[in-house]
C-alpha cells in the first residue's frame, strides 16, 4: 500500500500530518501491545477487572482495527476530515465503507463479531468501569479479524 499524506491546519493553528502508512504502523503497533499483555496474562475469561488483563486487550484489537481500516480508507480517497466527523470511532461504519470501498474479506461470522465488539468499543465500555453482564466476542476471534485485516 502506497502512503498517502494528508495535513490538517486545526484552528489554532497546529499542524497534524496523517499518513496511510502512519496509520498502519500505529495499528500493527496496538496489535503488538495486545500480542504481549496475552502472552503476560494468557487467560481469556473475562470474569473479574483484574483476570487477564481483558479489557485492555479488546481496547487494543478495537483500536488496532480502526486505525487499519482507517489507513485502507484514506488509501481509497476518503478524506481524514470524514473519517474523524462522519465515521468517528463506529467499527461498523469503517466495516460498512470499506467494503464499498472494496474490502470484502470478512465472511458473516466475522462481520457479526466486529458488529458485537463495535458496541462496547464504540460505547468506550473497555475504557470506563460499567456494571453489569456483557456477552463479548472471543478474544481470539477478534484477534483473527485484527490480523486479517
Amino acid at each position: 500500500m502506497n502512503s498517502r499524506k494528508v495535513t490538517i491546519i486545526t484552528p489554532g493553528g497546529n499542524i497534524i500530518r496523517t499518513t496511510t502508512k502512519g496509520l498502519l504502523i500505529t495499528a500493527e503497533h496496538f496489535l503488538l501491545g495486545y500480542k504481549l499483555i496475552t502472552k503476560e496474562y494468557p487467560d481469556q475469561t473475562p470474569v473479574s477487572s483484574n483476570l487477564g488483563l481483558w479489557k485492555p486487550r479488546y481496547y487494543l484489537l478495537g483500536h488496532a482495527l480502526e486505525l487499519a481500516f482507517k489507513a485502507f480508507l484514506l488509501k481509497q480517497g476518503i478524506t481524514l476530515d470524514y473519517l474523524k466527523n462522519k465515521i468517528g470511532h463506529d467499527l461498523v461504519k469503517c466495516l460498512n465503507l470499506a467494503n464499498e470501498k472494496g474490502l470484502i474479506i470478512f465472511d458473516r461470522k466475522e462481520g457479526a463479531t466486529i458488529r458485537v465488539l463495535n458496541a462496547y468499543y464504540c460505547s468506550k465500555y473497555f475504557e470506563y468501569q460499567q456494571i453489569g453482564f456483557k456477552s463479548l466476542p472471543l478474544l481470539s476471534d477478534v484477534e483473527k479479524i485484527t490480523e486479517k485485516l
